[in-house]
């Protein structure tokens, strides 16, 4: 298992709430704004909030999930599979973090590839200033050390 100090987070997804998760880890002292990277539609607002903040952007879900350690889906719930199956051969080995509302642990099964470690959570926005919670599906199928 590596140490904290090496492990990078991306996030498939950079609205409100996978901003908020990511600056509240870097307020906190959890990463350095240099183990978070993301991806979204729009790569000049991406850019905008991303560099400014130290992280780095990237292009597409593949360059996420290549460079990432734990990977977090934060796009809208019905684009979930689409953005997700054509990176499933990518993910196992990784912590897959789904903060899409509503996608629960027996649907991503569906798809995912055997040996992707997953678990859906539920975050609030408070997490961007450490005082927020996930509320976390209790099916999942992290190890005890990733949990």
């Amino acid at each position: 298992m590596k140490q904290l100090s090496e492990i990078t987070v991306g996030f498939i997804g950079f609205g409100n709430m996978a901003g908020a998760i990511a600056k509240g880890l870097i307020r906190q002292g959890t990463l350095r704004p240099d183990q978070i990277c993301a991806c979204a539609k729009n790569w000049d607002k991406l850019c905008a909030n991303t560099e400014k903040a130290g992280m780095l952007p990237r292009k597409d879900a593949a360059e996420v999930a290549f460079a990432s350690d734990v990977v977090f889906v934060a796009v809208k719930p019905y684009l979930v599979r689409e953005v997700l199956e054509p990176i499933r051969e990518l993910l196992p080995g990784k912590i897959l973090v789904s903060v899409a509302a509503g996608c629960l642990f027996d649907w991503y099964e569906e798809f995912l590839a055997p040996g992707t470690h997953h678990i859906s959570t539920i975050p609030n926005t408070p997490v961007c200033v450490g005082e927020g919670i996930f509320v976390c599906e209790q099916k999942h199928s992290l190890t005890q050390p990733e949990f």
